[in-house]
């Protein structure tokens, strides 16, 4: 089954029982590098017999997949935050605004060093206390942050509105039948996770 939400409806839609499986041939890809298949996450999931390729989604004809969710964590976790990843990705390309890996390592950079660590140590600590990998710290907390702000402003209220109103207008399927996405939260727009640092490798004032 395939739920769709169309424009203006309920960030949790109702199933389409009349809905066919989607061609997921004919839609983009989001992320076009290739993720083993051995993946560790992939193979202690529920979902391992799913072909990693197959649509758990489609936002506005571009297809996110099992194999794109592994990238970032276990199948269906991360779903939220792809989603709203590929809108942001929309939103900064119809506003021609470019976002490339040096402003992102810049963003980082500058984080790492309010808590006075370097760039490997500062990914190393989230994974370690936080679970998250250096990838979806890039792609899914530095790079929506950076659109956001560009985009929205830095107040967090008008950023949560941008991105609720991103996805209101999409055009959204969850072609999983177990996939749900939950309201816009807060959380879409934390500049990173908190983290236990040290007394003396807290960020000065």
């Amino acid at each position: 089954m395939i739920q769709r939400l169309g424009r203006e409806q309920s960030a949790i839609p109702k199933q389409n029982v009349d809905a066919k499986p989607a061609n997921t041939e004919t839609h983009r890809r989001l992320i076009p590098a290739q993720i083993p298949l051995h993946n560790a996450e992939w193979e202690s999931s529920a979902f391992q017999t799913r072909p990693p390729a197959e649509a758990v989604a489609i936002v506005n004809g571009e297809v996110i997949s099992y194999r794109d969710l592994v990238r970032w964590g276990s199948p269906l976790k991360e779903l939220d935050g792809a989603v709203n990843l590929l809108l942001l990705k929309q939103a900064a390309k119809n506003a021609k605004l470019d976002i490339g890996s040096k402003e992102i390592d810049a963003e980082v950079l500058q984080r790492a060093s309010k808590f006075k660590l370097p760039i490997d140590q500062w990914y190393s600590m989230l994974e370690k206390e936080r679970g998250i990998s250096r990838d979806h710290y890039r792609d899914l907390v530095t790079f929506p942050m950076l659109v956001l702000r560009r985009l929205a402003g830095d107040d967090t209220k008008q950023q949560l509105a941008f991105l609720a109103g991103l996805r209101a207008t999409a055009e959204i399927e969850l072609v999983d039948p177990d996939a749900k996405l939950l309201p816009v939260s807060a959380e879409a727009t934390e500049p990173a996770p908190t983290t236990s640092v040290p007394d003396d490798e807290k960020p000065s004032e």
